[in-house]
C-alpha cells in the first residue's frame, strides 16, 4: 500500500509539472508560426497565462480542425482565438474577450446583385474547420452555397476570380490576408449587410477536469493587465475598419 501511495504521490507530481498545452492555427494578424512571437493573440494569451501562474507552456500551431479537437477533447488545455457560438458553448468554458474587433461580409468589387442585397443561392467560402457567429444563419436565410477550401488564401483566390461571390471575416484578419494576397488591404469589398461587432476568446474544454479554474486564473489575469495598462502594449493597434463600406446610393 506505501507503494501505491508512492506512485500516486509521483502521478500527481508528474501531472502538476505537466507543461499547459496551447493549439492555435494561422489565423493573421492574431496568430501564426510564422509572426512576430506567434501574432498578437498569442503574445497575449501566453503573457496572461505567466502572469496568472502558468510559467511551463507549449504552443502548438495545428491545422484549425485537428487543434480543436485536440482541445474538445482534453489533450490540450486551451485554443485560441475563438468567436462565441451557441454549439461551442456546450463544450468549452469561454475566458473573457481576448479581442474586440467586427465581422464583416465582403465580396469582389463589381458584383452589383450582392452589393443590392440579392444573395439568394450564392456561394460564399469559409475555410474548412473556420466558423463565424453569424454565418450559419444567413447560409440559411439565402440557401448559400458553401465552399471550404483549405486556407483562407484559397478563399481569396477564388472571390477574386469570381468562382464565389461571397466570404465573411474578422475585419483584421481581411485586410492582413488581402495585404498578403493582393498588396492591397481593401482590395475586396466590405459589404453593410449583417456586419456585427465580433470578439474573440481562449476557450478550454468541458472535459478538461481543471478547466473552469484555468478560465478562471485567466480571465483574473487578463483583468489585471487591462488595468495596468499591458493590454494596450501587447496588442497594439486596430487593424480593421480602414476599408470603407459599400453605400447603396
Amino acid at each position: 500500500m506505501k507503494h501505491g501511495w508512492w506512485l500516486l504521490g509521483c502521478w500527481c507530481g508528474w501531472l502538476s509539472s505537466a507543461p499547459l498545452t496551447l493549439v492555435t492555427g494561422d489565423y493573421s494578424p492574431y496568430s501564426g508560426a510564422d509572426l512576430p512571437e506567434g501574432g498578437q493573440s498569442t503574445r497575449l494569451v501566453t503573457r496572461v497565462l505567466h502572469t496568472a501562474g502558468y510559467h511551463d507552456l507549449v504552443v502548438d500551431y495545428l491545422p484549425w480542425a485537428r487543434g480543436y479537437q485536440q482541445a474538445l477533447n482534453g489533450l490540450a488545455t486551451a485554443t485560441y482565438p475563438y468567436a462565441r457560438t451557441r454549439e461551442r458553448e456546450l463544450d468549452f468554458y469561454y475566458s473573457d474577450p481576448i479581442h474586440l474587433d467586427h465581422l464583416s461580409w465582403f465580396t469582389y468589387r463589381g458584383s452589383q446583385a450582392v452589393l443590392a442585397g440579392r444573395w439568394q443561392g450564392l456561394k460564399v467560402c469559409m475555410p474548412l474547420g473556420w466558423s463565424s457567429s453569424n454565418f450559419d444563419s444567413v447560409v440559411k436565410q439565402f440557401g448559400l452555397i458553401v465552399q471550404s477550401p483549405k486556407t483562407l488564401t484559397q478563399c481569396l483566390q477564388l472571390l477574386a476570380r469570381q468562382r464565389v461571390d461571397l466570404i465573411t471575416m474578422n475585419d483584421a484578419v481581411m485586410a492582413d490576408a488581402s495585404l498578403q494576397a493582393f498588396g492591397d488591404p481593401c482590395h475586396l469589398q466590405p459589404l453593410p449587410y449583417f456586419r456585427e461587432a465580433e470578439a474573440l476568446y481562449l476557450i478550454v474544454s468541458r472535459k478538461l477536469p481543471d478547466g473552469a479554474d484555468v478560465v478562471r486564473r485567466f480571465n483574473s489575469a487578463l483583468a489585471t493587465l487591462h488595468a495596468n495598462g499591458s493590454y494596450d502594449e501587447l496588442v497594439g493597434g486596430r487593424n480593421g475598419g480602414r476599408c470603407h463600406l459599400w453605400q447603396k446610393k
